[in-house]
């Protein structure tokens, strides 16, 4: 910093950041500021600094902070300080409350300072303080120290504001890097000036802006300096003239007199111009006759009919029409100049003429094109059934193809398929040997090592099947209640001697309440059991699981402490036959959680692996209820005692049922006849074609039946039963070498009553097969002895159903008819009386007169509840000649009198 005399220009006193003495810390000096109290302040890149005459050196202020790039420094008229930096935003100090505050930009702040780069700070007369920026204008709002912004979006010609000066007209002279702006105090009012205006440059300076006492002022730019004083500028008064100058259709400038030009002489000189459809788009280009700073002349234009208000242009002078519709339309133009004067209007009357398709040769046209149109309609209907024939040689030829793929993929699951058929005829064998008693106690171990190699032959083919059945997909589980609470602890039970063995430290967590959801029993014991197991495995020391449910889920989290599993194999573990490295040494196919996480989906679930740095945690997530539900019901309680037992019951449990075993493979077949022929009368066939042959002359309870067979398979067989009206109600067990979802639902689709996938073990067969008949016979007579329940309870599939409902239906519509009986009822159902007879007593053990009376009691019951019918009137509606024979018979089938019921239903 040098000190220069005023007339010489010597220099008088040098100060330096070098010199300690002088208390500057930077020689790059900015600006100065004379505050109001004549203290001079030095602004530096590093600070700002307060003159002190009497020591002669320079003191920092410290309330701005000393590491900031300053450009500049103002006071203004309440005593606050404001300092600009070159980065760091806008600086405020109060000296008298001490009150700081930086304004930085903030994006997400719409009332913040518009940039961090302040080139100038100025107060005008009205107190407003005033930040230029290199980032637009700022008026900042003293009392809640918010900033209003102006920008190029108010009509400022650039973002970058150097200097700031106020003329004696209160107007604001503001310097840009895009010409000089005079702004009105209204702050709306902008006038640009530019070189055309006279400008050496359009770029002006840092810091290069100054006002004199006579109110003169001074821009330096980048190419000089520039003087003026607004009070001696003289106002243009001219009013310019405006001409269209140019006619471009279709972008393609239009010549006079060319052949497909619509004016015949210079377009500045038409007043009318008319244009065919084809040339509705077009672009008229106007000029208005202003000689100083034209390109800063304004244009407006109006369009009658299209623009209702004037559509500013800006400093463009072509306006552009896009495929105008036809009519009548005024073109009007006008300018302001760059001194504030409005040209005269000018006007052009526009006529688009119409398309072709409103003319006179359009209309024969379409006459034409409607002939033709019914031309192709009849050569249409002629081809419809070529393409027809088309589509249905596509379509089987897509089928055909996609038989060959089926065929390839599912070559290796009928590999596994044949291997579970002699592994029925070694696991039934082995358990019944496994159960007598021997000298030796080798043949017990050895034959325990069979059996376990067995089970564990069984476990592979199972798993190799069940994931063959996931990576097919599209599979339909069937939904029905379970309790997952005791599933749950079924298989800690189940485990409890690994545990043991291993030592584990085993928590379970299934809260008070048991917890229900509807899931796929099957599939969820393969999700559970490889789960539990995975995790019993792979522990060190601790495994835990915990069950809770919240509204619409429940959540099973098995825990355990063994290696970590790395995060990023969070979804690759799920990948069929990934195995982690360090458990490479364990047993297993590597497709167990693979197939319990396909299962979880199926389920509409999810099954993940959950980030903790102790723990391997895995979480299955199910819904408590699904879209399609299920609903199995408990066999209902005896209604009646032994001593009430119906006699034809008795009869019946005594006698043996006769049971259908239809295998191809002799050995099975002699197998499971010799089990079952303790407790059944067995008849015995080889394929599906034999069996049936069988079910027609006998009178079969049961049929077990393998699904691979030749002649007829037993899906064909199952199907052919229960579709036909004669024998839809004899259960069917299926046994077959597929375990797969898929193939026992097509067996259930058919109407299979139980699905048993071999090896199977004998006891299981029996028990399948002691439930389906007895469970028959209990809801037979829980429909004989309660007054409610309706007929089609006991109806097992859709064919069963539509007879009962038919057969129910034509009782009660005779049923005041006293003398209705087995032949009348034969003839009103189109059915001879003796397969009337043999049907009725095979579905639901009663003879046609025992059901035609249950169904009168039935109906009776109903009408009962009704307070308006007398007992007598109720006797004579369904078919009772008296009200005393009445009261009897519905005193012995359903064990109370009338009287009784109607006072136990009310």
């Amino acid at each position: 910093l040098d000190v220069l005399d005023r007339n010489s220009g010597a220099v008088l006193k040098h100060y330096s950041a070098n010199d300690g003495r002088s208390g500057l810390h930077s020689n790059f000096i900015f600006s100065f500021y004379e505050m109001k109290n004549k203290e001079l302040i030095v602004v530096t890149t590093s600070g700002l600094y307060r003159y002190n005459e009497q020591a002669d050196n320079f003191e920092i202020l410290k309330f701005f902070p000393e590491t900031y790039h300053y450009t500049n420094m103002k006071e203004d008229s309440d005593g606050n300080l404001w300092a600009g930096s070159y980065r760091d935003g806008l600086l405020f100090y109060n000296p008298k409350t001490k009150k700081k505050e930086v304004f930085t930009y903030d994006y997400k702040n719409p009332n913040g300072i518009s940039n961090n780069t302040i080139n100038a700070i100025f107060e005008d007369s009205f107190k407003n303080l005033w930040i230029a920026t290199e980032n637009g204008l700022n008026l900042v709002n003293r009392q809640n120290h918010t900033f209003t912004k102006f920008t190029t979006k108010n009509g400022m010609p650039s973002n970058v504001f150097y200097s700031i000066l106020e003329d004696d007209s209160k107007n604001l002279w503001l310097t840009t890097s895009k010409g000089l702006v005079k702004f009105g105090p209204d702050h709306k009012t902008i006038k640009i000036f530019t070189t055309a205006n006279g400008l050496l440059s359009d770029q002006f300076n840092y810091n290069s802006a100054f006002k004199d006492a006579n109110g003169d002022m001074y821009f330096g730019n980048l190419n000089g300096m520039i003087s003026f004083n607004p009070k001696h500028f003289s106002k243009n008064k001219y009013t310019p003239f405006i001409y269209i100058t140019n006619l471009q259709i279709n972008n393609k400038d239009i010549e006079v007199n060319s052949p497909d030009s619509p004016i015949s002489q210079s377009i500045s000189f038409v007043d009318e111009l008319e244009l065919n459809n084809n040339q509705s788009t077009f672009n008229l280009e106007f000029a208005s006759l202003n000689y100083t700073a034209p390109e800063l002349t304004e244009y407006w234009f109006q369009l009658e009919n299209v623009n209702n208000d004037w559509v500013y242009l800006g400093r463009n002078n072509k306006v552009f029409f896009t495929e105008l519709a036809p009519g009548d339309y005024v073109f009007k133009v006008k300018s302001l100049n760059s001194f504030g004067v409005w040209s005269k209007e000018i006007k052009l009357k526009i006529t688009i003429l119409p398309p072709f398709y409103a003319s006179t040769y359009a209309y024969i046209l379409y006459f034409i094109l409607c002939c033709a149109g019914f031309y192709y309609i009849i050569r249409y209907s002629q081809n419809l059934t070529q393409i027809k024939n088309n589509r249905k040689i596509k379509h089987l030829n897509d089928e055909k193809e996609k038989e060959i793929y089926q065929a390839k993929i599912d070559f290796f699951t009928n590999v596994a398929h044949e291997i579970r058929t002699p592994l029925t005829l070694i696991k039934g064998p082995l358990e019944k040997l496994l159960g007598m008693k021997y000298e030796s106690e080798e043949v017990p171990q050895h034959l325990s090592i069979m059996k376990k190699n067995t089970s564990r032959l069984l476990k592979l083919v199972n798993e190799l099947l069940d994931f063959r059945k996931s990576e097919i997909g599209g599979l339909k589980l069937t939904f029905v209640e379970a309790n997952i609470s005791s599933m749950v602890r079924n298989f800690h039970l189940r485990f409890s001697q690994l545990i043991e063995e291993r030592g584990l430290e085993f928590d379970l967590e299934l809260g008070e309440k048991d917890i229900h959801a509807f899931v796929d029993k099957e599939a969820f014991k393969k999700i559970l059991s490889n789960l539990i197991n995975n995790a019993i495995k792979y522990s060190n020391k601790k495994v835990s699981i915990s069950l809770f449910r919240d509204e619409k889920k429940l959540h099973l989290i098995v825990k355990n402490d063994g290696n970590i599993i790395p995060i990023h194999l969070k979804n690759k573990i799920f990948e069929p036959f990934f195995r982690v490295d360090d458990s490479s040494t364990a047993s297993g196919t590597g497709i167990g959680l693979s197939l319990a996480h396909s299962l979880a989906q199926l389920h509409n679930g999810s099954l993940e692996l959950i980030e903790d740095a102790n723990y391997n945690i895995f979480e299955l997530v199910v819904p408590l209820h699904q879209e399609e539900e299920f609903m199995l019901y408990a066999d209902a309680e005896k209604e009646q005692t032994e001593n009430e037992t119906p006699k034809e019951a008795v009869e019946i449990k005594n006698e043996k049922a006769q049971v259908l075993v239809v295998e191809d493979n002799e050995d099975l077949l002699s197998f499971i006849t010799t089990e079952l022929a303790g407790t059944y009368t067995i008849l015995k066939a080889e394929n599906g074609e034999e069996a049936l042959k069988i079910i027609h002359n006998e009178n079969i309870q049961l049929v077990i039946s393998d699904v691979t067979m030749p002649v007829m398979d037993g899906i064909t067989m199952c199907k052919k039963i229960k579709t036909n009206l004669e024998t839809s109600h004899i259960p069917v067990i299926l046994l077959t070498a597929k375990n797969s979802l898929k193939s026992q639902i097509d067996g259930l689709e058919v109407g299979a009553d139980a699905y048993v996938a071999k090896p199977f073990s004998m006891d299981y067969l029996k028990v399948q097969a002691n439930n389906l008949i007895e469970n028959r016979r209990q809801i037979m007579n829980y429909y004989a002895s309660s007054p409610l329940s309706h007929i089609k309870s006991i109806a097992h599939n859709k064919t069963d159903e539509k007879f009962l409902k038919k057969l129910d239906d034509e009782i009660l519509k005779n049923i005041t008819d006293q003398d209705l009986s087995v032949e009348s009822l034969a003839e009103i159902m189109n059915m001879s009386r003796s397969t009337l007879y043999r049907k009725i007593k095979d579905i639901t053990n009663l003879s046609p007169n025992e059901l035609i009376n249950i169904v009168r009691l039935k109906r009776a019951a109903e009408l009962l509840l009704n307070e308006n019918y007398k007992m007598y009137e109720i006797a004579e509606m369904v078919g009772y000649k008296s009200q005393t024979s009445f009261g009897r018979n519905f005193q012995k089938h359903f064990n109370m009198s009338p009287t009784d019921y109607i006072n136990a239903n009310r």
